[in-house]
């Protein structure tokens, strides 16, 4: 389990949305490659998209799509508004692509780790 002191406060990103990198307090590796909280105006698969891309140091545009594993309007209407328009709250949703283990949060926020990093 990390503290607060071990773990890297979020940063602004230039693309929209919050990210950080996490680090354990055992071996300083890296636990959650990339941890970003979901813009407001930016929706949970563009969120996605960036965070792969940060972990794999590329820009979005020189990627190959990463929606190879689920579809990307699906997950958007998951974590989207109700039908009146209303914000869902929780819910979480892991899935694996591009060799990397991705969780969604219902909190609005994407993490992108190795294989094997979330708990079930």
């Amino acid at each position: 389990m990390e503290t607060d002191d071990e773990r890297a406060h979020a940063t602004p990103n230039p693309n929209g949305g919050r990210d950080g990198t996490e680090r354990s307090a055992a071996n300083g590796e890296s636990t959650a490659l990339v941890r970003r909280e979901i813009d407001e105006h930016e929706s949970v698969s563009e969120a996605v998209a960036m965070a792969v891309a940060r972990a794999e140091g590329l820009d979005p545009t020189e990627m190959d799509p990463v929606f190879d594993a689920i579809n990307a309007d699906a997950l958007d209407a998951i974590f989207g508004d109700r039908y009146d328009g209303t914000p869902r709250s929780g819910g979480r949703l892991t899935f694996w692509t591009r060799g990397y283990e991705i969780r969604v949060e219902g909190t609005r926020s994407v993490a992108v780790a190795a294989p094997g990093t979330f708990d079930a």
